[in-house]
């Protein structure tokens, strides 16, 4: 019997490229995107635990009726007043493709990274940011992705922002 080959990483805490996920979590610890920010903006934040290379950062929301699009914000009646943003930094330094909308989310999306589903009188949406190359994010660093609501998304019933990626 032949003794199997040593793993590259004597350790799982040592290995590399392993998947990782999070949500973005508000000071309170709260990942619900539901709140109602038109009067105080609420940012909600992943600061990475670990040296991360985000591959992409998704938002998903839930809502009772039809979804529109246009000069709507998912299914509210026309699009946001100050509407919300996504904020990042790498290597301390703030990337060129910070976004902010107040009405479609399509706007937000990576071409393949868009999705609308319903069934059981709900109606879903899932805009995705895709970073092909990856985004790196060091721990102990000034590294953050920041999402910040500035309206009242509180007729909505669910909505969570999310970090998808492996450890770098």
């Amino acid at each position: 019997m032949t003794k199997p080959p040593n793993p590259p990483y004597p350790y799982p805490h040592q290995r590399k490229d392993l998947p990782f996920s999070a949500r973005l979590i508000d000071a309170n610890m709260n990942s619900s995107l539901i709140v109602d920010g038109s009067t105080a903006p609420i940012d909600y934040a992943f600061v990475p635990p670990d040296d991360i290379v985000v591959t992409e950062l998704a938002l998903l929301f839930e809502c009772n009726g039809p979804i529109e699009f246009g000069d709507h914000f998912i299914n509210l009646h026309g699009a946001l007043m100050n509407g919300m943003q996504v904020e990042l930094q790498t290597y301390g330094v703030p990337v060129a493709a910070t976004f902010q909308t107040t009405r479609d989310l399509l706007e937000y999306s990576s071409p393949d990274g868009f999705y609308v589903g319903s069934g059981g009188g709900r109606h879903i949406i899932k805009a995705t940011r895709r970073f092909t190359q990856g985004l790196v994010l060091r721990d102990k660093t000034a590294d953050y992705i920041k999402l910040t609501i500035k309206d009242d998304l509180t007729s909505l019933t669910y909505g969570i922002a999310s970090v998808l990626g492996y450890t770098a």
